[in-house]
């Protein structure tokens, strides 16, 4: 039997089960995450200034049968200490053909003379996947998780309750798949993750918006995965590691609010923002088989991702620094390297049905490519061409109103126009960026428009745009004779190629063009001052 609590403190306990109930079983269901349970009392309600062993687990509990998990647990006491033993988290869902166990030992919690409750999770636990795969067959797998010196701290002041945990170690290691009663044991598949020096905090504060604010930095992170299949010549590795990992998330939502229906939770005012950072990484993929061998080995100087969401939408963005790769063995032609400076890519996107503009973006860059000689070599082995590096981007944001919500619109009309029209209205568009720049030569368009949503007749289908775009070229005469005169192109295709440059663009500088064009008040498109529409 679990100990209960007081009336009193439950009615407090509860107050905020119905929204981590619901973004927990639209989440764990299908994405069960690492620390679900062993850190579930991270979030907590209001309550009295100090925490008993006993509300700490009351909280907990709460929490994950809240979520729709069922607990099983017995409870004992040796003096302050309460000890929670043969811990078992579980959730069934017949209907999607899920499951899942978590048995995570014994638990003691411990009151400290500050007032603050310090939980001792058992070393070892166990986690049972079970679920349906796309084929329908039955897939099991479990998996062993190895705690070293793990402990989290609870404290609470007013209406806030804080946590900060920390693990020396956390390690999980497959134990074994199993496919239609068919297993694969650690002889033809092994797979571990190890997170080293994990510290961290949350803070939960309950008002008339809920704000959660959290935390967590891990030392280091070691992927490594090895697959070898019976009675096939086949084997394959994969080892990665990740260092200087930091985590931090804020949300807020509004009490009583049910994430059920997300959308109507944005427009209360629902928002949250996740962040991830990292420091330098490393991958090595091995393949070997009848066919050959393989291996490819990248690193990295550190990324970042951040994702937000609120009612005026979702904002994701990632990005990467100095990316080296290379590839080695008998399956490619020849060995060779290639690395990137930088790497980001990011959009924006409305989600929630709106009066107010709101704003629709994609950025796409890859700055500082280049690839070994030895790939060079093979289309230009007299080195006509520049060996530069390359840059590409794509980077383009725009204002619009979504007339419906993102959920309700069917996929199945993506190619009605008119479906387009009842959902959501362009209002404008800026080409911050479309960039080329390779082989000595570079391409460049920006501009900015905007659209009357009243006329879609000018331009059949689409809004009739109002604006301009500017294009800059350089070195390009120059590319065209290099490339012909490496047999790449004949003389026709350059000359056709000036031909329409000469069309279109001015020369404003030594093997310089620009061109700008525009689309007037009336639907007429001009270049360079000469109507063409």
């Amino acid at each position: 039997m679990v100990s209960p609590v007081t009336h009193e403190n439950s009615k407090l306990y509860y107050k905020d089960v119905d929204i981590t109930k619901d973004l927990r079983v639209m989440t764990n269901r299908k994405f069960p995450h690492l620390f679900a349970f062993v850190s579930v009392g991270l979030w907590a309600g209001a309550a009295q200034a100090e925490m008993s062993p006993e509300d700490t687990w009351a909280h907990i509990l709460s929490q994950v049968e809240a979520s729709n998990y069922l607990v099983s647990a017995s409870t004992s006491k040796d003096g302050d200490e309460l000890i929670v033993s043969d811990i078992v988290f579980g959730i069934d869902d017949p209907v999607a053909g899920f499951s899942l166990k978590f048995e995570v030992g014994d638990w003691h919690f411990i009151p400290q003379s500050d007032g603050s409750v310090r939980l001792n999770m058992a070393e070892d636990a166990r986690w049972d996947l079970k679920f349906r795969d796309t084929d329908g067959e039955r897939v099991e797998i479990d998996v062993a998780q190895i705690n070293k010196d793990s402990f989290v701290i609870f404290d609470r002041e007013g209406d806030e309750i804080r946590s900060d945990y920390e693990w020396d170690s956390l390690r999980l290691d497959l134990l074994k798949v199993t496919n239609e009663g068919e297993e694969i044991g650690k002889d033809q598949l092994q797979f571990s993750l190890t997170l080293n020096d994990i510290s961290g905090s949350n803070a939960f504060h309950q008002s008339d918006f809920n704000v959660s604010n959290g935390s967590t930095k891990i030392s280091a992170a070691w992927i490594d995965l090895n697959v070898a299949p019976k009675e096939e010549d086949f084997r394959a590795s994969w080892r990665s590691s990740l260092n200087d990992i930091v985590l931090s998330s804020t949300s807020q939502t509004l009490d009583d609010a049910s994430l059920k229906d997300l959308e109507k939770a944005m427009r209360l005012g629902m928002n949250s923002a996740v962040t991830y950072r990292h420091g330098r990484g490393q991958t090595e993929l091995r393949f070997s088989g009848e066919d050959g061998d393989a291996v490819i080995s990248s690193s990295s100087d550190g990324g970042r991702t951040s994702v937000d969401l609120s009612k005026l939408g979702m904002n994701f963005l990632t990005e990467m620094s100095d990316w080296d790769i290379s590839f080695m063995g008998s399956l490619f032609p020849m060995s060779f390297d290639a690395s990137l400076g930088a790497l980001a890519y990011g959009m924006s996107l409305p989600i929630v049905a709106s009066e107010e503009e709101q704003k629709l973006g994609l950025r796409i860059e890859l700055e500082d490519i280049s690839i070994s000689d030895s790939v060079w070599d093979i289309f230009d082995p007299i080195r006509v061409f520049d060996r530069d590096l390359m840059t590409v981007k794509f980077d383009v944001s725009g204002l619009m109103r979504l007339l419906t919500d993102y959920t309700s619109f069917d996929v199945e009309d993506a190619d009605d126009i008119g479906a387009f029209q009842e959902a959501a209205e362009m209002n404008s568009l800026m080409i911050k960026s479309l960039m080329l720049s390779a082989l000595g030569a570079s391409a460049q368009v920006q501009g900015e428009f905007s659209f009357d949503n009243s006329d879609y007749n000018t331009f059949d289908g689409i809004p009739r745009p109002e604006g301009s775009v500017r294009l800059t070229m350089k070195g390009v005469n120059a590319l065209l004779d290099k490339l012909s005169n490496s047999g790449l192109i004949g003389s026709e295709e350059v000359m056709g190629a000036r031909m329409v440059m000469g069309m279109f663009t001015v020369p404003v500088g030594r093997d310089e063009l620009e061109a700008e064009f525009w689309i007037d008040g009336n639907g007429g498109v001009y270049a360079n001052g000469q109507q063409i529409q």
